[in-house]
C-alpha cells in the first residue's frame, strides 16, 4: 500500500455480533505496525 502511493480501503460488513470492531482493531494495529508507528500496539 505505501509503495503504490494511491488511496485503500477497507469494508468491513456483518451482523451485530459478528466481530466488525475486534477485526478493525487487528487490521489497524497490523498497518500501523508496517508502517512503522509506535502507535502499533496502543490501539484500544
Amino acid at each position: 500500500m505505501l509503495s503504490n502511493r494511491q488511496d485503500q480501503s477497507i469494508v468491513l460488513m456483518g451482523h451485530s455480533n459478528s466481530s466488525k470492531s475486534v477485526n478493525t482493531k487487528l487490521i489497524m494495529s497490523y498497518l500501523f505496525k508496517i508502517a512503522g508507528s509506535s502507535n502499533a500496539t496502543n490501539f484500544n
